[in-house]
C-alpha cells in the first residue's frame, strides 16, 4: 500500500497501478520490418454504458480489422482515458460496475488511466471491481453479492519496438471526490509531471510515448510541456473528463477525446521507425460516431443482457408516482425542479430522524440523470438510484446566517461550477462589480419568508462531497456538526419517494424561484433631485450628476433619493436646515428639508443599510456658499456647515464598491463652527 500510496503522491497513473507496474513497455519479441504501423483505439467517459457497448464492441473489431487486413505487419490496441465506471446507468451502477470490467474484457481495453468517478467510493473499492475480488458480506445488495465478477484483464505486448506510456489523472481531484477518499494523496501539476515521466522513459531509450489524460485540459497541459519541456516526445494524448469531441495537434503531439458514454472513439495511426523508436511524424486521427446500425457484438451483448436480468426486479420496484419526468435542467438562476425535490428529500428524511434541519444544501453536479417516470406515472427504484448513484453521508451541521449567506456566496465564483439546490430556506442576489464574485447574496430567508439574520442560527444537511470540499469545508467548519444521518443521499433519496407512495401522494415539484435575482446597477438604479429656491423641483439625476445650480446663488430647500431597484436595502438621509437643525432620517423618495418656507439646507448626511451597506458605500459632496465644493464625504459623514449660516447650492451622489477610497487630496467635507 505504501508503495501505491509513493505513485498516487506524483499524481501518476501507469497502466492502471493497481494491477501493474509502474512503467510498462513494449518489450522486444518478435523480428519486425523497419516500420510497423500501429493503430490506437480510444474512449473515455465510457460510464458504464452497458446498454451500447454491443455496438461500440462491434465498431472497433471492425476498426482493427481494416486495419489489419491494410497493414498485415501492423499492431493495434486499445486504451480509455478515465471514468469507465462511475455514474453509471442501473444496470451498472447496481452491481458496482462489475459488468462493465467484464465487458472492458470482452472488448480487448489494452490500458486506461483513472478519471475521477474512479474515486467515488474510494480507490480500495476500485481496486476490488479492478481486481474481481468478491465484496463483504452486507455492503452492497445481493444482487452485488451474488454477481458473478471477474478481474480486468487488461495487458500489452507489443512487438520489437517499445512503447511508453504515462497514465494522469486531473489534479482537481479535491474538487471533485469527497475528502475522505482523496486525502491521502498528493495531486500535482499535469504538464510538470508528464514531463518529468517522459524524461523517465527517454533516459530508459523509450521515443514514443502516449500519453492517458482525465483532464479535459489537454491542449492547455501541451502547451505549458512545450514550454518546459520541449525535447519531450509525446506523441498522442488521449484525454478525458471534458466529454467533447475532440482531434487536434498542439506543437507535435495529437490530442484527441471522444465524447462521452461510448458514442464516439478515436481511431489514430501512425508509423514507428524501428531504428528512431519514434513515431515518424505526428500520428493522423479520426474521430468517430458508434454506427448502431451494425450487429451486435453478441459477447458483449450477452454481459449486458445477464446485467439486466441481474438486477430487473430490484431496478423495476415501484416507488412511487408523478406526472412526468422531473428535470435536473437548471434555469438561468441555477434551479431545477428535480434538484429542488432532493433537497426536499434530505431536509425531510433528516427531519425524520430526529434533527432539527430547517433546509438542505445538495450540489448540483451530485443529480446525474432526469428522475424518469413511466408511462403509467410510476417511478422505478432503478430510475430514482440513477439521479443519485453515489451513495454519500448525511451531515447535519448548524451555520449562522452570516456564514450560511457566505457559503452560498461561494457558488457564484470559479465561473458557478459549485451551484447548489436547495431546500427550507430561500435568496435573494444581485450582480456585483467583483470579477471573481460577479453575484451575491442580498437577502436570505426561511421558507416562511422570514428573514434569516447574520446572527440567527440555521441547522441544515449536506452530503459528504459538500462537508468536505475545498470549496464549501473551510466555512462548514465555523459552524457546529450535530451528526451524520443513517441514511445517504441515495437512500434517503429513495425512502422519500417511497414515503410519498404509502401517503398517496404524487410527486409534483417545479421550480419555485428559491432563488430571485435582482440585478442593480450603481451607476443608474438611483437617482436624487432637490428642490431649489426659485426653481422648484429639478429633473432626477444619478451618478455623481450635479443636483442645483453653481454661481446662481440659490439654496437648495429640500432633497428627495430614491432606489430604482428592489435590492434589498434602502439609502437613508437627513439634512440640517436654516432655524431648524437637524431633521430625523428619510428613505424611499421621502422629502428631507422644507418647500415653502424659504428655508435653506446647510448640510446633510446620507448611509445605506440593508444589503446595499454590505457590499456597496455611498459617496457625496456639497457645493456650499463661499466655500465652493467641499470634499467628498462618505457613509454618514456630515457634508456642509454648520454654524455658519451658509446655504447648500448643489449635490452630487454616487454609489460605489465597497471600501473604495476618497480622493487623496480630499477636502475637508464639512466645516462646522
Amino acid at each position: 500500500m505504501k508503495y501505491m500510496k509513493n505513485w498516487l503522491a506524483l499524481s501518476i497513473w501507469l497502466f492502471f497501478c493497481f494491477a501493474f507496474p509502474a512503467v510498462t513497455l513494449a518489450e522486444e519479441q518478435h523480428q519486425t520490418p523497419d516500420v510497423l504501423p500501429v493503430q490506437v483505439l480510444g474512449i473515455n467517459d465510457f460510464h458504464g454504458a452497458l446498454s451500447d457497448a454491443a455496438f461500440l464492441s462491434s465498431n472497433l473489431a471492425a476498426e482493427t480489422n481494416a486495419f489489419k487486413t491494410k497493414n498485415q505487419n501492423g499492431f493495434s490496441f486499445r486504451v480509455q482515458a478515465g471514468d469507465m465506471v462511475g455514474s453509471s446507468p442501473v444496470n451498472s451502477s447496481l452491481l458496482q460496475d462489475e459488468p462493465t470490467i467484464k465487458a472492458m474484457n470482452r472488448m480487448s481495453f489494452d490500458y486506461g488511466t483513472l478519471g475521477n468517478h474512479e474515486f467515488d467510493e474510494g480507490l480500495a473499492e476500485f481496486n476490488r471491481i479492478l481486481t474481481g475480488t468478491a465484496p463483504s458480506k452486507g455492503v452492497f445488495n445481493l444482487e452485488t453479492e451474488n454477481y458473478p465478477r471477474e478481474a480486468s484483464t487488461q495487458q500489452m505486448l507489443i512487438a520489437n519496438v517499445r512503447i511508453g506510456f504515462i497514465g494522469i489523472v486531473t489534479k482537481n481531484i479535491p474538487d471533485l471526490v469527497s475528502k475522505k477518499y482523496y486525502e491521502e494523496y498528493s495531486f500535482l501539476d499535469e504538464a510538470e509531471t508528464i514531463a518529468a515521466y517522459s524524461q523517465e522513459l527517454r533516459n530508459q531509450g523509450v521515443q514514443a510515448i502516449i500519453v492517458l489524460a482525465h483532464s479535459g485540459q489537454g491542449e492547455t497541459i501541451i502547451h505549458k510541456l512545450n514550454q518546459i519541456a520541449p525535447e519531450h516526445s509525446v506523441d498522442i494524448l488521449f484525454d478525458g473528463h471534458s466529454h467533447k469531441e475532440i482531434n487536434t495537434v498542439t506543437g507535435k503531439t495529437r490530442i484527441v477525446q471522444s465524447g462521452a458514454n461510448g458514442n464516439f472513439f478515436s481511431n489514430v495511426t501512425g508509423y514507428l521507425d524501428a531504428n528512431t523508436k519514434d513515431f515518424i511524424e505526428t500520428p493522423q486521427a479520426q474521430l468517430k460516431r458508434v454506427d448502431r446500425s451494425i450487429q451486435k457484438d453478441p459477447a458483449v451483448e450477452t454481459i449486458t443482457t445477464d446485467a439486466d436480468q441481474q438486477i430487473e426486479g430490484l431496478a423495476n420496484q415501484i416507488i412511487s408516482y408523478a406526472d412526468t419526468t422531473i428535470l435536473k435542467k437548471e434555469n438561468q438562476w441555477k434551479e431545477s425542479a428535480l434538484g429542488n425535490l432532493v433537497a426536499d428529500a434530505q431536509t425531510a428524511i433528516a427531519v425524520k430522524e430526529g434533527f432539527p434541519v430547517e433546509g438542505a444544501l445538495v450540489n448540483t453536479g451530485s443529480l446525474r440523470a432526469d428522475l424518469t417516470v413511466e408511462s403509467d406515472r410510476s417511478i422505478r427504484y432503478g430510475a430514482a438510484h440513477r439521479v443519485q448513484p453515489f451513495g454519500n453521508p448525511l451531515y447535519v451541521v448548524q451555520l449562522s446566517g452570516k456564514q450560511l449567506t457566505e457559503l452560498l456566496n461561494q457558488q457564484y465564483q470559479n465561473n458557478q461550477k459549485n451551484s447548489l439546490q436547495i431546500a427550507g430556506i430561500s435568496y435573494q442576489y444581485t450582480n456585483y462589480y467583483d470579477p471573481k464574485q460577479p453575484y451575491i447574496l442580498t437577502k436570505l430567508m426561511k421558507k416562511n419568508k422570514t428573514v434569516i439574520a447574520p446572527d440567527h442560527l440555521v441547522t441544515v444537511v449536506v452530503n459528504e462531497y459538500i462537508y468536505t470540499s475545498t470549496v464549501f469545508n473551510p466555512i462548514l467548519t465555523k459552524g457546529k456538526l450535530l451528526g451524520v444521518l443513517e441514511n445517504n443521499d441515495t437512500d434517503a433519496f429513495i425512502h422519500y419517494l417511497k414515503e410519498q407512495k404509502e401517503h398517496g401522494q404524487s410527486l409534483s415539484p417545479k421550480i419555485e424561484n428559491r432563488k430571485s435575482y435582482t440585478p442593480f446597477h450603481p451607476e443608474n438604479d438611483f437617482s436624487y433631485h432637490t428642490h431649489v429656491q426659485d426653481y422648484g423641483w429639478q429633473p432626477y439625476v444619478t451618478n455623481a450628476q450635479t443636483s442645483g445650480t453653481t454661481g446662481k446663488y440659490k439654496r437648495l430647500e429640500a432633497i428627495q433619493i430614491k432606489l430604482n431597484a428592489s435590492i434589498d436595502g434602502t439609502i437613508q438621509y437627513k439634512t440640517h436646515i436654516q432655524d431648524y437643525g437637524w431633521q430625523g432620517w428619510r428613505e424611499k423618495n421621502a422629502l428631507s428639508g422644507t418647500t415653502g418656507k424659504s428655508k435653506r439646507l446647510e448640510a446633510i448626511q446620507i448611509r445605506l443599510n440593508g444589503a446595499l451597506s454590505s457590499y456597496y458605500d455611498i459617496h457625496y459632496r456639497v457645493h456650499s456658499q463661499d466655500y465652493g465644493w467641499l470634499g467628498w464625504a462618505k457613509n454618514g459623514q456630515s457634508s456642509g456647515t454648520q454654524g455658519f449660516s451658509k446655504r447648500l447650492e448643489a449635490i452630487q451622489i454616487k454609489i460605489v464598491k465597497k471600501n473604495t477610497a476618497l480622493p487623496v487630496n480630499n477636502r475637508a467635507p464639512f466645516i462646522k463652527k
